[in-house]
């Protein structure tokens, strides 16, 4: 099931503007001809200057604050499918043309911005700054080459919501769209509905810990005597862990529960209600007040058998996707009707970086046989890991446990999935991984941060028969019980980083 967003596709993307709001200073916008134009829209002039100081934002590494190198951020735009034209194209269409577009569009509506809590917001802002020139150094280091600029944005997010509900027509859901979404997506709220009341203890404070002991010693007697278990959820809920009414977690929410609770709940019967259940942080007590059961293989066939409740949520969920669909879809009709000309993209620009940098360099020391990988293959290998010093950091060879993955699956680093398409059984392969596409600015275990990686892989197999049997049995949760010791993690070139052995 998709997770739904609050706001509209719309406000997230004219959001993406402030996400560089209070952020570190880039180190320095490079040169640009401050009168080049990017693009006009709507006869208003983008500059080259405002786009690039925007770009150079995005390429700084949200750690140091520092730009980063050619490499890490060809690496970063490839892997977000961007090349430097299509990332500033994105930037003048998304980030600069759309609040112009949003603004022309509410005033041909009538829909006139909030400017007096626009007009509060800013002068908090330049309060707390102090005066104007740290207000215009702050307005510099977040990318906006003036308050006017500044100010173009809060405009067009505070007509955002009014235009939408305006121009676009409430959703009404279809009838057969809305019972298939509602069959396909009811086994996420499988379970039982659990209610629970929380009292948190303090390791730091053995009296605040020994008074939440005793309350809830209480609130058990009072529940063991008769009195309703909502009525003492209410008089003791915790703010630090929200509940609904009468300590209601609705369907669902069971399962973010800790591992000492979940496992109480694991022999409890709808109407049960547990004693004083201790964890390292917390006391609870809950009480199971539903369940809803699902077929076995989890395919829900008849819509009769899901909770009133559960279909209302789910309603929900699906009257919010379809109308932020149509959102999203106002909006880029209102930006293709729009007069948005872009200009050809400069030479010299300080993000126009050469993309080959992001490349894994491969070279096929065998070919092998049989058809090559593609994705959503499983594919099992042998593979050595060398720093470029040719240190060993890991290799399955020295543990003599080949490793298996499904290629574009996201259960190993880029460089892999790029890397390992075509490759056939038998072959032998040397992949250069250059670290935007390995583990970047991130110290992993033997591997320093930046690193480049050097793989020799050798394809054992794809689709085996008992390597599909066993990754379903792992998805499954019904294997052996055998786990990992501590410290003995095994290695692979996943997103955790390859352990030395």
């Amino acid at each position: 099931m998709k997770t739904v967003r609050n706001i509209t596709a719309l406000v997230l993307s004219l959001m993406l503007a402030f996400a560089f709001i209070g952020c570190t200073k880039p180190s320095d916008t490079p040169a640009v001809d401050p009168k080049a134009v990017a693009a006009t829209v709507n006869g208003v002039d983008i500059l080259e200057s405002d786009v690039t100081k925007r770009a150079e934002y995005f390429r700084l590494d949200s750690t140091t604050g520092e730009p980063a190198d050619d490499a890490t951020w060809a690496g970063t735009l490839k892997s977000a499918g961007y090349t430097p034209e299509t990332f500033r194209e994105f930037l003048i269409r998304d980030q600069f043309a759309l609040p112009i577009v949003v603004l022309d569009e509410a005033t041909k509506a009538g829909i006139t911005p909030d400017t007096a809590t626009i007009d509060a917001q800013l002068t908090e802002q330049k309060t707390a700054l102090g005066d104007d020139a740290a207000w215009q150094t702050w307005l510099s280091d977040n990318g906006f080459s003036s308050e006017a600029a500044y100010r173009q944005l809060l405009e067009a997010s505070s007509v955002v919501e009014a235009l939408l509900a305006a121009k676009v027509p409430a959703i009404t859901p279809n009838p057969t769209e809305l019972e298939t979404y509602i069959l396909e997506n009811a086994s996420y709220f499988a379970g039982k509905r659990v209610s629970l009341i929380y009292f948190p203890l303090d390791a730091a404070d053995t009296t605040a810990s020994d008074t939440a002991r005793a309350t809830a010693g209480a609130a058990l007697t009072s529940i063991e005597s008769g009195e309703d278990f909502a009525t003492i959820a209410d008089a003791n809920y915790n703010e630090s862990y929200p509940t609904e009414a009468g300590g209601d977690l609705g369907w669902g929410g069971a399962s973010y529960l800790p591992t000492e609770v979940t496992t109480a709940l694991a022999t409890m019967a709808v109407g049960d209600v547990s004693g004083i259940i201790e964890t390292s942080t917390a006391l609870f007590i809950v009480s199971v007040t539903d369940e809803f059961v699902i077929p076995e293989d989890g395919v829900v066939t008849d819509v009769t058998t899901i909770p009133e409740d559960v279909k209302e949520q789910l309603t929900g969920y699906f009257t919010e996707e379809k109308t932020e669909e149509a959102n999203t879809a106002y909006f880029e009709t209102l930006r293709t009707s729009s007069d948005i000309v872009i200009n050809p993209m400069p030479e010299g620009l300080s993000y126009n970086v050469d993309m080959t940098l992001a490349n894994v360099q491969i070279t096929d020391t065998l070919e092998g046989t049989g058809e090559g990988v593609k994705e959503g293959d499983l594919v099992t290998v042998h593979y050595t890991g060398t720093l470029d010093d040719g240190t060993v950091f890991d290799s399955s060879v020295e543990r003599n446990t080949p490793y298996s993955f499904t290629v574009g699956a996201g259960e190993v680093i880029p460089g892999w999935e790029e890397g390992l398409l075509g490759m056939k059984v038998g072959g032998k392969r040397t992949l250069v991984i250059p670290p935007a596409l390995a583990y970047g600015a991130t110290e992993n275990g033997a591997i320093p941060a930046n690193s480049v990686l050097h793989f020799d892989i050798e394809l054992i197999s794809i689709n085996d028969p008992a390597a599909l049997a066993e990754k379903a049995q792992a998805a499954s949760g019904t294997g052996d019980g055998e786990e990992t010791s501590e410290g003995e993690a095994e290695s692979s070139p996943e997103g955790e980083a390859p352990t030395e052995e």
